[in-house]
This record gives C-alpha cells, structure tokens and sequence, in this order.
C-alpha cells in the first residue's frame, strides 16, 4: 500500500484526504495494523490508490462459507433429482437460457412425456431475498416454456413451477414471515405440489419442503442454521496449541496478543513520515 501511495505521489495525508479517513488510519493500514479498522476503512485506503482488496470469509476448519452453503444446495438438487426420477420425469441440470435481455438459468427443467408436463424448479438452500427470488423465478416462468420446444420439442399441455427449499426450522420461518407474499406468488404447498408432480394437469406454482442428508466430510450444522445458541460450560478457543500441558496453549494465545498489539517500533512507525 505504502509502495503505491509513493508511486503516484501521494503523501499520507493526501490518502487520507482521497480515502476519507485520518491520516493516523492510513499509518496503520500502511502498517499492517489493521485491529480496530472496519472493512470499509481498510478497503477505502486501498481504492485511494487503485489497489483491490477482496475479502473472502473462510472458516478455521478449512472450509469457505461458499462450500459449506454449497453442499447444502447441492443435496437438494440431488434429492429432487431422485424424486423426480422415481415419478417418471426426465430431467435437465443447470437449463441455462438467454432470451432478449432476460437471462438465467434453471436450477432443474423436467418433462414428463406421458402427461406432456414442463417443470421449473428453483432450488434454495439459503433464502434471503424474497422479492429478487420470485422475480427471478417469474421470468423463467414466463420465458423458459417459450424456448424448450423448439431446443428439446418439449410442446407442455401443462407447466408447473416450483420452489423447494432445505426443510429447515431458519427456512420455515422466513417463509412464515412473509406468508402473504408466498401465498400469492406460489399458492400450492407440499402435498398438493406432490399431487401434481404424481400426475400432473393444469397449471401449478408451488412450494414444497426437502429433507436433505449431510454431506460426507462436512461438519454437522444444527437444524435452524440461522441461530447460533450458547453451549454449556466455559469457552474454549477456537486454536489451540499441540503437545502436553498448557504451555503450548499459552505461547499460542501470547502469539495472538502480540499480533494485536503494536510494537513498540511499530508504534513509532505510525510517526510523521
């Protein structure tokens, strides 16, 4: 950062300027003594001088937030698949289309031959945006069944939409709260949606509720992943040291107390330049 910011000939206080904050801020950004800076600040020193900065949560048990949501989307669409399979629907991963503008990808498109039904499914493992998921879902609705039959000669007599969601207690909740919304975007619930798909006829926008098995390798989440409740007894850290005793235990957590806390040389870094 310091490099940069010399580079285009910036002094410290000129950052500061550009980037909004103190000049002691970019010191400490320069510096590597990020402790007690927000996100925003750090990134904001960085775009002053045309330096990207990503952040990218990653958990300390090796896996990144992304891959843990992932497999849960992943199972569902496995489970569907099964489901589907076993009523005598032929289907189609990741149906991506681009019609005029409107451009997606369906998360599973199924035919059933005998009744001449076309299914979209929209599979969420974790639903946060109601409104930018139904909108979503309205334009494969009123797109996908318009290009299928001449890319597949899929001609439905019947389509069907709907969206499954991990049977989760988060999951039910968030649809709960917006239960009105829900019960006019996809009035049809899950037995009624199992009717349908054991024989379909006629038009269907519903909701349905799937039970999904963990993944191998994957730490066991509880059931409503949107709480995190307070175990029992005294807290342990997240990293602890290896060998006999405490002692490895305690150079780990003076280890984490020094990177907190400036050095004395450090401190005098953050000095005039």
């Amino acid at each position: 950062m310091r490099s940069e910011r010399r580079h285009v000939g910036l002094r410290q206080a000129d950052l500061a300027a550009r980037a909004g904050l103190s000049r002691s801020s970019v010191s400490r950004v320069e510096n590597g003594l990020l402790s007690g800076l927000t996100v925003g600040s750090v990134r904001a020193v960085a775009d002053a001088v045309g330096i990207q900065l990503p952040f990218a949560p990653r958990s300390l048990r090796g896996a990144s937030t992304d891959r843990q949501i992932d497999w849960r989307h992943a199972a569902l669409v496995e489970a569907v698949l099964e489901r589907l399979a076993q009523l005598g629907w032929e289907t189609v991963v990741e149906y991506s289309f681009n019609d005029y503008g409107d451009r997606g990808s369906v998360d599973v498109l199924a035919w059933h031959p005998e009744a001449r039904a076309l299914l979209i499914v929209e599979t969420k493992s974790d639903l946060r945006n109601v409104q930018e998921t139904l909108h979503a879902l309205d334009v494969k609705l009123r797109v996908v069944p318009r290009l299928v039959p001449a890319e597949r000669g899929w001609r439905a007599d019947a389509v069907g939409v709907v969206m499954v969601l991990a049977d989760l207690r988060v999951e039910r909740q968030r649809v709960d709260r917006h239960r009105l919304t829900f019960d006019a975007a996809l009035p049809k619930r899950t037995v009624e949606v199992r009717r349908w798909l054991e024989r379909p006829a006629g038009p269907l926008r519903g909701l349905t509720f799937l039970q999904i098995s963990q993944a191998k390798g994957v730490m066991r989440e509880p059931a409503g992943h949107g709480r995190v409740r307070r175990a029992a007894g005294p807290a342990r850290p997240l990293v602890t040291g290896r060998g006999k005793g405490s002692g490895s235990s305690d150079r780990g957590s003076a280890a984490v107390e020094a990177a907190r806390s400036p050095t004395p040389g450090e401190s005098a870094r953050q000095g005039p330049e």
